[in-house]
């Protein structure tokens, strides 16, 4: 199952590279195939219970950085989906190294030259994370005045690799 929920996501961080946005079939898969993973680690319906819980708080925290203007709709589902196959028990290690990615990413993104970032345009109809408020200003067809975009499911990817090469 483990192998299942890897593709997954390499397949979504592959697709939120390219296309900067992330299919809901492909999130609902992972949710799906989380929540077996945990079904079978769990020693009964409190624990599968708490599992779920901790893909809906990730989906909260993931739905208060949309509402501050910070990540996008398919990146809160997202965090959702990883939530639920961290499960409770992991959740604190696997934020963390998300977080950690998310830095060591965002520092490597911001040190590129200009000329070797992408710029998106008004023309591009889904945007994940943002450094500002750009996902806010792009959705609604407005100029994004230079902001930057940089995808987070691969960085999410990232981040859970190394949760598992640290606790796995």
């Amino acid at each position: 199952m483990s192998f299942i929920i890897w593709l997954i996501l390499f397949v979504i961080a592959v697709c939120d590279a390219k296309e900067h946005r992330i299919p809901n079939k492909l999130v609902v898969l992972l949710v799906l195939s989380g929540a077996l993973y945990q079904w079978s680690f769990s020693s009964g319906w409190a624990d599968w219970g708490l599992d779920l819980c901790a893909g809906a708080l990730l989906f909260s925290i993931g739905l208060g950085f949309y509402f501050l203007r910070f990540m996008s709709p398919g990146d809160v589902k997202l965090l959702a989906g990883v939530g639920v196959y961290l499960g409770w028990g992991n959740l604190l290690h696997g934020v963390f190294w998300i977080g950690v990615s998310s830095v060591l990413i965002g520092l490597m993104y911001l040190a590129l030259p200009p000329s070797s970032v992408t710029w998106h345009s008004e023309q591009h109809h889904h945007a994940s994370s943002v450094m500002g408020d750009g996902v806010f200003v792009h959705r609604y067809g407005l100029h994004t005045h230079g902001k930057s975009f940089m995808p987070f499911a691969p960085v999410v990817v990232v981040g859970l690799a190394l949760h598992h090469h640290f606790y796995g």
